[in-house]
């Protein structure tokens, strides 16, 4: 750009050589302190974002899904544990990895009923002891029965004023399904469980939550 002298006028309108000034756009600006921005700023588009994860996948890591990325102190979900060697018979009560559902503890009629339902939810591999009693009303007549997978295991039947506790070593693995059935066999309620004979699951540890995810975390970064 240059400005024109005129002993007459003075100066007088300047003669920008537009070929020399840059065009005014943004591309051509570099170093702008950042001081200097003012202003509101334009939407973003980030379609043409990278390395960004979608919704599905943030939700799986939260959720503690398997394959996903671990955040510190998040509980693991099943589906990272190992598999759990389990043996019926050592006396320790299990705690978590079980989903029982105690649909009923009475039972009047001549049909079995389901009394105690257990799922097998963690990776169980190996062997529990299931237990539990049965006892009639009035001390007559009363059945319990024990399935797996919908086929019966085990039977037994009693009468007497004392529950006797009945206890079942069986082959277990994730996703089984035990059922304690009762029925009467005269016409008045069978009991189960009853009095001190508690139905109960055990197993070779006692499986708390908490050994569960250090079990899921084991050989992790």
């Amino acid at each position: 750009m240059s400005i024109v002298l005129n002993g007459s006028t003075g100066i007088t309108t300047p003669d920008i050589d537009s070929t020399a000034a840059p065009d005014l756009v943004g591309t051509n600006f570099t170093s702008l302190p950042s001081a200097q921005l003012t202003g509101a700023l334009p939407a973003l588009d980030g379609s043409a974002l990278t390395g960004l994860l979608d919704s599905a996948t943030l939700s799986s890591i939260l959720n503690g899904e398997a394959g996903q990325q671990r955040i510190f102190n998040a509980l693991a979900g099943y589906a990272d544990i190992p598999t759990i060697p389990l043996t019926a018979g050592t006396g320790y009560t299990i705690t978590t990895g079980l989903t029982v559902v105690v649909s009923q503890t009475s039972n009047a009629t001549s049909t079995y009923l389901d009394s105690r339902r257990i799922t097998i939810s963690a990776p169980f591999a190996g062997t529990i002891r299931l237990r539990n009693a049965v006892l009639g009303g009035n001390y007559g007549s009363a059945s319990i029965r024990l399935l797996k997978n919908g086929t019966e295991v085990v039977a037994y039947t009693q009468t007497g004023s004392v529950p006797i506790q009945r206890t079942v070593d069986i082959a277990c693995a994730q996703n089984d399904i035990f059922q304690w059935q009762t029925k009467s066999g005269d016409g008045v309620s069978a009991y189960s469980p009853y009095g001190a004979a508690v139905a109960d699951e055990q197993g070779s540890e006692a499986l708390t939550t908490g050994s569960m995810y250090m079990l899921a975390s084991s050989g992790r970064p």
